[in-house]
């Protein structure tokens, strides 16, 4: 099929445009960078989950907190009503009901106070965790925001792209001869790729090695003459026609 060196190179920068189209195509479908908002969104919901769940444990050892603050401060009116009863007894009986339930008070208040420590050892770490988990939140919804900006740069920029690569493509299929265009599509059509480069022994379109006999039979033909591969069938255009 006769093609010129020219024409041969404006080939190559067809099948060059076609592979940047159907990537950007397929980048555009399901690009890495919708993969990483995913990611991200993850991220975010975890950590505003492990945040929620934090919350509202501090929100329990809270209510705990106040209720046995309640049961202290319950417990130290009792305590100074039994001393102040004991000082104008005067029964035997009624005194000795006092100081019993003076140490049961004692004991209570200690118990009390304990429990009081623990719950507010209890309240603090909750408080530094859900800082943290607050801190978290906003760090990821920061890295989401980024990733979603990033998301709609690059969907924009393949918007942009595809419009002036197709209008690139059409521009170059209108300089080549129809039979060579129409070649080119059918195996386009069945390979994917319809031509390419014969660099060394290997070929461009199918990528395999030919033999020295093929690569003898190939650039023993003029150079006015548009070669295939013999193991594939693509448009191999020869490196040294290239130059």
């Amino acid at each position: 099929m006769k093609c010129s060196p020219v024409l041969q190179r404006l080939l190559l920068d067809l099948a060059d445009v076609d592979a940047a189209i159907v990537a950007a195509e397929h980048r555009n479908s399901e690009p890495s960078t919708d993969r990483h908002v995913k990611i991200q969104q993850r991220h975010y919901f975890e950590a505003r989950s492990t945040a929620a769940r934090a919350r509202l444990a501090l929100e329990d050892f809270e209510r705990e907190l106040q209720r046995a603050r309640g049961e202290l401060a319950f417990l130290e009116r009792r305590q100074a009503h039994d001393e102040e009863a004991v000082h104008v007894a005067h029964e035997t009986e009624v005194l000795r009901d006092l100081h019993h339930d003076l140490h049961s008070v004692e004991r209570l208040l200690n118990n009390s106070r304990r429990r009081i420590r623990h719950l507010e050892e209890q309240v603090s770490a909750y408080q530094a965790q859900v800082a943290n988990c607050d801190a978290a939140v906003k760090r990821t919804q920061r890295e989401l925001d980024s990733a979603v900006a990033a998301l709609d740069k690059y969907t924009a920029d393949i918007a942009s792209a595809l419009p002036k690569m197709r209008a690139e493509r059409e521009a170059l299929v209108e300089s080549l001869p129809s039979y060579v265009v129409d070649v080119y599509e059918e195996i386009r059509e069945e390979r994917g790729v319809g031509a390419g480069r014969l660099i060394g022994p290997n070929c461009g379109v199918c990528r395999m090695d030919l033999s020295t006999g093929q690569l003898h039979a190939i650039h023993s033909a003029p150079p006015d003459e548009l070669v295939r591969c013999p193991e594939c069938g693509g448009l191999l255009a020869r490196s040294d026609l290239m130059r």
